[in-house]
């Protein structure tokens, strides 16, 4: 695996695969991969989304098989409070 980390001044390159119309990515982060790049924004922001265009329109999300919970905070603290793991960290959640 080869990381490039851009941080401070350095600008992120532009990936080949985004499309001529869109701006340069300012912050956050691009993810290369040899099956296709994800990109999305610092701490949340923005989107992710995977490029180009017609590599997103093709994508099918494979079915949910882990279950969710209402929010790592709320999962966190019932586990303190019922004596059990937390269903984000139990091998055995959902079963």
């Amino acid at each position: 695996m080869t990381l490039h980390w851009y941080s401070g001044t350095e600008r992120i390159p532009r990936p080949p695969e985004l499309e001529s119309d869109e701006k340069d990515i300012e912050t956050g982060a691009v993810v290369m991969g040899d099956k296709g790049t994800i990109v999305y924004g610092s701490h949340g922001a923005g989107q992710v989304r995977l490029i180009p265009q017609a590599k997103a329109d093709a994508y099918k999300k494979p079915e949910r098989t882990i279950p969710r919970v209402k929010e790592h905070h709320w999962d966190w603290l019932q586990a303190i409070r019922n004596g059990t793991k937390s269903d984000l960290i139990s091998p055995t959640a959902g079963h």
